[in-house]
């Protein structure tokens, strides 16, 4: 896996990358709602993949794919 590693005091260093990488862009990365990612990337038993956010998650249904961001709450 290549790309970059996000850090903050709160929520340590995690990796963003392919598809968790464009949509939480498009949300405005860490000043947008999601703010900053509190894991790694997720591998789901269906194949899909998630990344939790500060206030949301990214699913992604496949490798590569543009995914959905979705708030907490």
């Amino acid at each position: 896996m290549n790309g970059p590693i996000y850090w903050s005091p709160a929520t340590g260093a995690h990796p963003v990358v392919n598809s968790f990488l464009n949509r939480w862009g498009l949300n405005q990365y860490e000043a947008g709602w999601l703010h900053c990612p509190t894991t790694d990337e997720i591998v789901l038993p269906d194949g899909g993949r998630r990344q939790e956010f500060q206030d949301g998650v990214i699913y992604v249904a496949f490798q590569n794919a543009v995914g959905s961001a979705l708030r907490n709450g």
